[in-house]
């Protein structure tokens, strides 16, 4: 039971980490609209946070992530693959926990 408390706050520790430094990353790229290569670190960053929302299932942020992740794929200039993969990802999920909403709902 120690070893499983540990190896829990280790990886507790290890998502921490991992938000603020996507956090920072995020804060250095701006909002900026139109500059590709930001765009595609902007898109990649948030959704990268909406699986760190995912391990907390923290279903609030895991939206707030996603919706942030389609604004970024809606102001971009880019037209290529790596903008609708997080189209098609960030679509999905969305999908997926607006379903899951609903079906509280009910």
């Amino acid at each position: 039971d120690d070893q499983q408390a540990q190896a829990t706050a280790q990886a507790h520790d290890s998502i921490d980490e991992a938000e603020g430094h996507l956090d920072e990353v995020l804060d250095v790229l701006g909002d900026d609209a139109n500059q590709s290569p930001r765009d595609v670190c902007r898109m990649m960053a948030h959704f990268q946070m909406f699986k760190i929302y995912r391990l907390r299932d923290d279903r609030a942020a895991q939206i707030d992530a996603l919706e942030l992740c389609m604004t970024v794929v809606a102001e971009t200039d880019r037209s290529d693959d790596v903008a609708a993969y997080y189209r098609t990802e960030c679509a999905k999920y969305l999908h997926r926990l607006n379903q899951l909403d609903d079906g509280e709902d009910n």
